[in-house]
């Protein structure tokens, strides 16, 4: 048993080592193709540990929404509809928006069924975003040709893969933040002492560091749905709580950090903006419909 879990320990340092490697080099999407990143074989596991480096280095490419709809085998940058919908077949016409992946990429639009447009095909208008290393787009599709690529049936599956990983995304964005403050926090001195040793400090980001770790622990009761279970509210619990935890990781960090944290070109500043892109309009109101659902099975009727 320990020398299993011991393989397992190597295993998992290993594939931290090489993704931090290959994140280092700033890699284009052709790069993490070669790595091995939109491989059909990667496990739930080895699918957290890349979307939480992604986090840390706020990766730009449009990875975490094409992994998440890897089992569509589009083999494209691929971006998933977050609003609205489309009606025909084999062409198209409706508007919704988009996470951008970019001109030589491919739009998920769910109508009838689930159709492909490519990027290429569409009318597309970037919008204005606090992350510009995510782009929104609106997009018009007038007549546009489209592929049928699944039923409708498998949009919420895909929807539960994507918010596992966009979970273990901001995981790896608290972290990054949290490292960032603590550094400063041991380094710089005021009155004669580490900053890091004055109770408002210290405090806060003990806070902070419980808050992330806290949000990590449910990470494993999501990994389920990267394998196609119906995962139910794992994943949304888990995308609420690391969302959280990145929003306060941030903040805190920008105040520990004082005037730094305010420069627009510090790297505080680029994962404060990522952190506030989790996000998902509806998803309070989603799990509460959830947990109200299962609450009235478990009790055998209506909730009185």
């Amino acid at each position: 048993m320990n020398r299993a879990v011991n393989v397992l320990a190597a295993e998992h340092r290993a594939l931290v080592e090489a993704a931090r490697d290959l994140l280092a080099s700033g890699p284009d999407w052709a790069a993490l193709v070669r790595q091995g990143w939109l491989d059909e074989d990667l496990s739930p596991a080895a699918l957290a540990v890349l979307a939480q480096e992604s986090g840390t280095v706020l990766l730009p490419q449009p990875w975490l929404i094409t992994a998440a709809v890897a089992p569509l085998r589009l083999g494209l940058p691929a971006a998933l509809a977050l609003s609205g919908s489309a009606t025909g077949s084999a062409r198209l016409r409706g508007r919704f928006r988009v996470r951008w992946p970019g001109p030589g990429g491919v739009l998920l639009v769910p109508g009838s069924a689930l159709f492909a447009v490519r990027c290429a095909d569409a009318d597309a208008r970037l919008m204005s975003t606090m992350d510009p290393t995510r782009p929104l787009a609106e997009v018009a599709l007038e007549d546009t040709p489209a592929e049928r690529v699944a039923a409708l049936d498998v949009v919420p599956g895909l929807h539960r893969r994507y918010r596992t990983l966009a979970a273990c995304e901001a995981i790896g964005v608290a972290r990054a933040a949290l490292e960032l403050a603590t550094e400063h926090a041991k380094n710089r001195i005021q009155f004669g002492r580490a900053i890091g040793s004055f109770q408002a400090v210290s405090h806060r980001l003990s806070d902070v560091y419980a808050e992330i770790e806290t949000a990590a622990a449910l990470i494993p009761r999501a990994l389920p749905a990267l394998d196609g279970a119906s995962a139910g509210e794992p994943p949304l619990t888990a995308l609420l709580a690391a969302a959280s935890a990145a929003e306060h990781a941030t903040e805190a960090s920008v105040q520990t950090l004082g005037a730094q944290g305010f420069l627009a070109d510090h790297p505080i500043a680029a994962l404060y903006r990522r952190a506030q892109s989790f996000a998902e309009p509806g998803l309070h109101a989603e799990l509460a419909e959830l947990i109200l659902d299962e609450n009235s099975r478990t009790r055998g009727g209506e909730p009185r």
